[in-house]
């Protein structure tokens, strides 16, 4: 490998090290950290006094989560403080790797794209572990729980797409190693049910483009999609998700049990926090979403409509900072009812939603219908993610950990967008994933 070739992975050693650097003052074991540390006694026994065993029948389904808690939370601090940042930087690797043909790339565009996928991940850990992810659980509870299944979930996409489905497996051993960690990362990535559904998500989102595009179904397909099916099995079987259910629930209020306030208060609890909480992920988002819009768009005077989500955000965010009471009373009252809240949220919101739905109409009419396919995909797949909020056996005080989900969709979907605009401009430019 030549010295050059060496430069497109000098974005990652930066990050790797701003990374540990930010996670080193992170105090770790602390509440939920200590009580796991202690299942460690019982990991290994075959009986109804297992580590595992026990939260699945008395508290959670995540086995594989669960069984390697007490491991890590007996380990020094600083192991973790180095794993974390691996797993954030694993995402940022593979991300552009995942969504375009890498490999066909000079040096220089390959170096352009590392270093941009590392700003949009280290933005993702800024908003992530700075402010939604202090929570009394515990750092290495929180993160093994919601920030790890992401990045085995990406994992299992790059194998799947770099190997599985390209039929780039010759040797027997490579081959069994490539289906093992491609099925190991799966396992571990669907064992979080917001993450199944987003898995579960995107393989039927591939069923679609097999059967548009008259593909055979790969027989690797079929093998992850059973492991998928066995994951919600698994969940929907779990007497300790229901235990929990039933002890959350005792705890709330009788209107937000029937299943209309649970839909009520998954869409609202998303919706609120998007536009009267400054989300720095959603922010760059919207601005770069209306942005591309308007300059694939072929007519350009209707797509300053794809600009009204971002300008929402910008009246909201800025009405916040200057205290307009009429506003924040207005945002107040839809915090967790849409049905019962004023007529001017309701417009707001309809408004996001439409201004967004046009502008993916006018991305597809546009001729890129890739883009606008896999940005509603993740479109979907991030607005499923935090309506499932309303019915997943879960404690409303700290809901705002679920929203990571939404943010690294999109930050791939910024990705998808910045990528495409740069890649246009390119003379011998290549496909997004296909």
């Amino acid at each position: 490998m030549e010295v050059s070739d060496l430069k497109v992975y000098v974005p990652f050693m930066l990050f790797i090290f701003v990374l540990f650097l930010f996670h080193y003052p992170i105090v770790t074991h602390t509440s939920d950290d200590i009580g796991f540390a202690e299942g460690l006694n019982t990991l290994f026994k075959l009986n109804g006094e297992n580590f595992v065993v026990n939260l699945y029948f008395h508290w959670s389904s995540r086995i594989v989560t669960n069984f390697f808690l007490p491991v890590l939370c007996n380990l020094p601090g600083e192991v973790w403080k180095l794993l974390d940042s691996l797993i954030i930087l694993i995402m940022s690797v593979l991300m552009p790797r995942i969504l375009l043909n890498f490999e066909n790339l000079s040096n220089k565009r390959q170096l352009i794209y590392n270093s941009m996928s590392c700003l949009l991940f280290f933005l993702f850990y800024l908003s992530s572990y700075q402010y939604d992810l202090q929570a009394p659980a515990g750092y290495i509870t929180t993160t093994l729980n919601y920030v790890w299944p992401l990045s085995f979930a990406v994992i299992h996409f790059y194998l799947v797409k770099k190997y599985i489905f390209n039929g780039d497996l010759n040797g027997g051993l490579k081959k069994g190693l490539i289906y093992f960690l491609a099925i190991f990362s799966l396992i571990f990535a669907i064992n979080q049910e917001l993450m199944l559904i987003i898995v579960f998500g995107v393989y039927i989102f591939m069923l679609v483009c097999f059967f548009l595009g008259k593909m055979k179904v790969p027989k690797s397909y079929i093998i992850f999609f059973m492991v998928i099916i066995v994951g919600v099995l698994m969940i929907c079987m779990s007497p300790g998700n229901r235990e929990r259910g039933m002890v959350l629930k005792a705890a709330l209020s009788s209107n937000q049990i029937s299943l209309m306030d649970k839909a009520d208060v998954g869409f609202n609890l998303f919706f609120h926090g998007l536009i009267t909480h400054f989300d720095l992920i959603s922010y760059l988002f919207f601005g770069v979403f209306g942005f591309y819009t308007f300059i694939v768009s072929k007519h350009q005077k209707i797509s300053l409509f794809s600009f009204l989500p971002f300008i929402l955000m910008n009246f909201s965010y800025f009405s916040s900072f200057i205290q307009f009471k009429f506003v924040l009373s207005v945002f107040e009252g839809g915090k967790y009812s849409f049905i019962d809240s004023n007529l001017f949220y309701i417009c707001i919101v309809l408004s996001f939603i439409l201004a967004t739905c046009f502008s993916l109409a006018l991305i597809y009419l546009s001729g890129k219908r890739w883009v606008g396919g896999l940005l509603f995909c993740l479109f979907l797949l991030g607005f499923v993610s935090q309506f499932c909020m309303g019915f997943f056996p879960s404690d409303f005080g700290y809901l705002h950990r679920w929203i990571i989900f939404y943010w690294c969709l999109m930050v791939f979907s910024s990705a998808i967008l910045v990528y495409d605009l740069l890649e246009s401009f390119s003379k011998d430019s290549v496909c997004l994933i296909n």
